[in-house]
């Protein structure tokens, strides 16, 4: 019985512990070290206020939203996707965020439908 407790307390505490708050693993995002790179360059760019979105968009690969006024790219020196605010087609620094990806929202496709849709999408414009 004593060493039935035993293992019970044990099981419990190990609970305990795997529940706990955890640090996050990634660190928060320095928005004064925020980096792309230019593959056509082969350079990693710095990236400051009021960057302007078209040179941006020569060297890093960035998502518009202009319905948002805000743009999306991968910062190499976080290492996450992060969202900012575009104002007169400006980057607003201040106004970066991570991006979280709700995973749920996506719908699974395999590279088969992925071509189905790319001809389809192609049929579409024309």
């Amino acid at each position: 019985m004593k060493k039935l407790l035993t293992l019970l307390a044990a099981v419990a505490s190990i609970n305990a512990f795997a529940e706990a708050n955890v640090a996050p693993i990634n660190p928060p995002l320095d928005l004064n070290h925020l980096e792309c790179h230019c593959e056509k360059h082969g350079m990693i760019l710095d990236i400051k206020n009021g960057e302007s979105i078209q040179e941006m968009s020569k060297h890093c690969l960035i998502n518009e939203n202009k319905k948002d006024s805000a743009v999306k790219f991968f910062d190499d020196n976080s290492k996450r996707t992060v969202k900012c605010e575009v104002k007169d087609d400006k980057l607003v620094l201040k106004s970066c965020k991570v991006l979280k990806h709700n995973t749920m929202n996506y719908k699974h496709m395999s590279t088969q439908d992925m071509s189905g849709m790319n001809m389809s999408n192609a049929s579409a414009s024309k």
